[in-house]
């Protein structure tokens, strides 16, 4: 997207909106995989975000409190 940004003056209009649109969508589908594919290994809830934009290392799920290092062969 920062590309097109620069290249906008250079492109004729539809093939800089068909290029925009796809960014867009790419972006957006990212954002929601990126949500939706980070799940806890035990207790299958969402947390996506949370690991990603933490301040801190998480190092255990926020809902149920199991560690992510230990062995979750029980």
């Amino acid at each position: 997207m920062i590309v097109l940004a620069f290249i906008e003056k250079y492109l004729p209009a539809t093939i800089f909106k068909g290029a925009l649109y796809s960014a867009l969508a790419l972006f957006g589908a990212g954002n929601i995989l990126l949500y939706i594919g980070i799940k806890c290994p035990k207790c299958n809830s969402i947390i996506g975000y949370a690991i990603v934009f933490s301040a801190e290392k998480i190092d255990q799920c926020p809902r149920c409190k199991v560690m992510f290092d230990e062995n979750m062969a029980e």
